[in-house]
């Protein structure tokens, strides 16, 4: 597929035929295949798994654990606050050691998993951010949050854990796509999933802009 026609607007009656047949295909969810035969070989046992699993619609996996940090430089901070207005998307607070739960569960249709963080800062009614993970119509991985913004993700292995780094960023309206500038976004974004043994696994975010810094950063660990 030309870049032409990727970035092509999608009608909604194709884009949705389209989305409704990558999501039907057997690895829509497949890890294993996004990720490449000899990466996901060196990855640990526990990582393997928790990639592997079918979740449910009417019931999530839950992680409980604490963010140690969660911070955003004050270009950051005041790009959360606008996004509020459209959702969450991005935490629009600070804090050490922040009670948070993570649950993780299929989408209504069927065409991605939710990884939703509850978090629990002092003295403030708890926040909900959520992203959902899908394929493309391309089968390329694509992270969707609330306000209607997609990252589309690498995902490989490195030195045992599993990263996911983004490409690009789009916002879909009415099912149109429309290519936001990598000046106006946070910035690259990279999750790394490392498991630290006897079911633990550390939670590391990481936003960076190449002109205006370290956006934003989260680092926790659950169970």
């Amino acid at each position: 597929m030309s870049t032409k026609a990727y970035w092509n607007c999608f009608s909604s009656e194709t884009f949705a035929k389209e989305l409704r047949k990558a999501s039907a295909k057997k690895n829509h969810t497949d890890f294993k295949r996004l990720v490449g035969d000899e990466g996901w070989n060196k990855l640990v046992p526990a990582i393997r798994e928790r990639f592997s699993k079918t979740y449910s619609k009417t019931e999530a996996v839950i992680y409980k654990g604490s963010m140690m940090t969660v911070r955003s430089n004050f270009t950051g901070w005041c790009l959360a606050q606008i996004c509020r207005l459209m959702g969450t998307p991005l935490t629009p607070y600070s804090g050490i050691d922040v009670s948070t739960i993570v649950r993780v569960y299929e989408n209504e249709d069927n065409t991605g998993t939710v990884w939703e963080r509850e978090y629990q800062f002092p003295n403030r009614k708890p926040l909900i951010v959520r992203s959902t993970k899908m394929l493309d119509v391309d089968e390329t991985l694509l992270e969707s949050v609330d306000g209607g913004i997609r990252m589309r993700l690498k995902v490989f292995e490195e030195e045992g854990r599993l990263i996911f780094l983004s490409t690009s960023y789009f916002i879909k309206i009415l099912n149109i796509r429309i290519r936001i500038p990598s000046l106006l976004t946070p910035g690259i974004t990279r999750v790394e999933h490392v498991d630290e043994g006897n079911g633990f696994f550390r939670f590391i975010l990481s936003m960076k802009h190449p002109y205006l810094g370290e956006m934003f950063y989260q680092e926790g660990l659950f169970q």
